[in-house]
């Protein structure tokens, strides 16, 4: 699955703005979720939420990008979670729960953004994840979560140099 286009949070009228993605992926079915990203405009107050749940041998390849502000703005309030779960015969089973909350004092830190205005999570399950490219000023970190799960997390100055990073992933 992809898009067209990145998708856009822009100031509104005070509400907050929401987005809810939700994907079950059946048994014996895979899935490469490759939207363009979310860039969260100086101004914008919002909430993505996506939820995969996969059946006992579901493959799944995600990728979640998120641009904060565009060019030459701050970035907007954003609160952005990922959770992957399994269903299992004894319920589900979280794989992944990810998050960033540029509402939170210190998410722009060295430990969180490193001030960084690009951010992507990359998680395969049931599939390889190849490293990404080197590429200075891309900080990228890769973690084997459970047998058959992988996360990449990656922090860039700017869309491009992420997308130069990620260009080599085999994002099946």
């Amino acid at each position: 699955m992809r898009s067209v286009a990145a998708t856009v949070a822009l100031p509104g009228d005070g509400r907050p703005s929401t987005q809810r993605v939700e994907v079950h992926v059946g048994a014996g079915a895979r899935l490469a979720w490759l939207p363009e990203p979310l860039v969260a405009a100086a101004g914008s107050d919002h909430t993505a939420v996506a939820t995969a749940h996969l059946a006992a041998d579901a493959q799944l390849g995600w990728l979640d990008e998120v641009v904060l502000g565009r060019h030459g703005e701050p970035a907007g309030a954003l609160t952005s979670t990922l959770r992957i779960e399994r269903h299992t015969p004894d319920g589900p089973v979280a794989l992944l729960h990810h998050g960033l909350d540029t509402r939170l004092p210190g998410w722009s830190s060295a430990p969180v953004t490193a001030g960084h205005r690009v951010s992507a999570l990359c998680a395969v399950v049931g599939v390889p994840l190849r490293s990404p490219r080197p590429v200075p000023a891309v900080a990228v970190a890769t973690s084997q979560l459970a047998t058959d799960v992988t996360a990449l997390v990656a922090l860039a100055p700017d869309h491009a140099s992420l997308r130069l990073a990620l260009a080599d992933l085999d994002r099946r």
